[in-house]
């Protein structure tokens, strides 16, 4: 992906008001390489500044900032975040051999379809269909 679509796409999700979610980590670079090698996120970019390394990834349309964990700071809140993808039963069938899960997909309610993973750093993940 080039630099300025990069750049167009965050400046197009600055003016829509869409949050992107971040993540905050003890280690953004083990992070990341757990994000892209068992979940299937891209990294766009990263960044070292003064607090450590920030990290964007992608996957479809999420967007996720990795950003380091200040070590002042000693934090018990349990993070969790919502992914949307399109075909959630072939990511479900994929992930569920290679990453920990924490709550399966319910195919009894197709309207609602939903599953949970748990990373690395004990972060729950919900993968959600989209709303069409």
């Amino acid at each position: 992906m080039s630099i300025f679509r990069w750049l167009y796409e965050l400046i197009f999700l600055y003016v829509i008001d869409k949050k992107i979610p971040i993540i905050w980590v003890e280690s953004p670079r083990l992070t990341s390489s757990y994000y892209k090698e068992y979940l299937g996120f891209r990294i766009l970019t990263w960044k070292n500044n003064q607090k450590g390394m920030d990290i964007l990834l992608k996957k479809q349309n999420n967007l996720i900032w990795i950003k380091q964990l200040d070590k002042s700071l000693v934090t018990k809140q349990i993070q969790k975040i919502t992914i949307f993808l399109s075909n959630i039963e072939s990511e479900y069938s994929n992930l569920s051999q290679r990453v920990r899960l924490v709550k399966p997909i319910d195919k009894l309610n197709n309207k609602n379809t939903f599953f949970t993973v748990r990373d690395c750093n004990g972060i729950d993940i919900v993968c959600v269909r989209p709303r069409i």
